[in-house]
């Protein structure tokens, strides 16, 4: 917690390194329909917010677009560290998967069905229902395809009603709740993976976890075009297919694409993978703070 953090370094005279996981200026849309007290306790969270970026000896930022930003409406000219998202492996072998078979008829599907797959926060701008509205609009033109979706939150009644008003539930498997040591073996009964994010201010900072996840994955996999993360993961690597944000028409094409031309997609490269693991990266930024002077 920040405020530990600042209370630390103003008591004890510690270093105080922020990790930043969250801007609170970007999440506006959230208190709309917030009551009176939400909404004063937000302006509080934000005024904290804004002193603790000032008063940080370091700020771990995920992408050089979030260092922009926070210099940018911060005023801030903090020491950055560069502190990327990234996987919790520490091997390339992903172990004793369950027989996806077996995995895909527990699901009420046949092993001949095409599926696509979706796990994350069913939050508003993750784009699960663009997901899903493109799902029923497919299968309504007649394609033979299931889903699966896995989590749960705001959006989680919105999508409940889109499927049930297409009478698609046999088409559609929903597990709100899975262990992440179980994401890996659920994966592999996709055909093809999506990460639907919305065009929205944060996403256009920072690379969601789930994409690294999903390329870990090796399936193939459609995500929206953020800057942020085609310089991390471009097209042209053959592991991962672009739709525009917010886009259905786009996010439909791109579907029907990728089903015709699934021998399109390579599996990202060991060797590249490896440097999103979480082992790497804390060693990475290890090295950082013996630079910085904030650790000996």
């Amino acid at each position: 917690d920040s405020t530990v953090a600042l209370f630390l370094s103003r008591v004890a005279r510690q270093k105080f390194i922020h990790d930043i996981h969250g801007i609170l200026r970007l999440q506006r849309e959230y208190v709309k329909q917030a009551s009176l007290k939400e909404k004063c306790y937000y302006a509080l969270l934000l005024r904290q917010e804004r002193y603790v970026f000032r008063s940080a000896d370091i700020l771990n930022v995920n992408s050089d677009e979030m260092k922009a930003y926070i210099e940018t409406h911060f005023q801030t000219r903090q020491n950055f560290v560069l502190a990327r998202d990234g996987v919790l492996r520490d091997s390339l072998s992903p172990g004793k998967l369950p027989d996806r078979d077996r995995l895909v008829r527990d699901l009420g599907f046949s092993v001949k069905d095409r599926i696509l797959f979706f796990a994350g926060n069913f939050k508003e701008f993750g784009g699960v229902q663009d997901l899903v509205d493109v799902f029923c609009e497919l299968v309504q033109l007649g394609l033979s395809l299931k889903l699966v979706l896995i989590g749960s939150g705001q959006m989680e009644p919105a999508v409940k009603n889109r499927i049930s008003e297409s009478d698609l539930h046999a088409h559609v498997a929903h597990i709100k709740k899975i262990r992440y040591d179980q994401l890996l073996a659920y994966q592999q009964v996709a055909d093809i993976i999506v990460c639907p994010d919305r065009k929205n201010g944060y996403n256009e900072l920072i690379p969601h976890i789930k994409v690294f996840d999903s390329l870990f994955s090796r399936r193939p996999l459609i995500a929206s075009r953020f800057p942020v993360v085609e310089a991390l993961f471009p097209e042209s690597e053959g592991c991962i297919k672009y739709f525009e944000p917010s886009n259905q028409a786009d996010l439909k094409k791109t579907i029907r694409w990728s089903l015709d031309h699934i021998n399109h997609f390579r599996p990202v490269s060991d060797r590249y993978i490896k440097t999103f693991f979480y082992k790497n990266i804390v060693k990475s930024l290890i090295r950082e703070y013996k630079v910085q002077g904030i650790i000996l």
